[in-house]
C-alpha cells in the first residue's frame, strides 16, 4: 500500500513537495554520471553504436530522453565552472 495516500491532503501536499524534490536529485545525479560514462567507449564493448544507445537499451528509455539529460548535465556542469559574480 502507498501510505501517502492516506494522507490528509496538506500533508499530502508536503509529501508531493518533498518527493518532487528528491526526484529531482537522483535525475541530477543521474544525468551527471551519464554524462560522464558518455565520456567513455564503454558502449564499444557493449555493441552499441554510441554511448547514449547504450543508455537508452540497457535503462529502457528513448533516445532523445537520453539525449535530454546527457545535454542538461553537459549544460548544468558548465555553469558549475563558471566563475561568479556579485552584481
Amino acid at each position: 500500500m502507498i501510505q501517502a495516500l492516506q494522507l490528509e491532503p496538506d500533508r499530502k501536499y508536503e509529501w508531493l513537495v518533498q518527493r518532487r524534490h528528491q526526484m529531482d536529485l537522483l535525475e541530477l545525479e543521474w544525468s551527471m554520471v551519464a554524462a560522464d560514462y558518455c565520456a567513455t567507449d564503454d558502449c564499444d564493448r557493449r555493441g552499441f553504436t554510441t554511448p547514449i544507445d547504450s543508455l537508452r537499451v540497457g535503462c529502457q528509455m528513448t533516445g532523445p530522453a537520453v539525449a535530454d539529460r546527457w545535454r542538461w548535465a553537459s549544460t548544468w556542469a558548465s555553469f558549475a565552472r563558471a566563475p561568479t559574480r556579485c552584481v
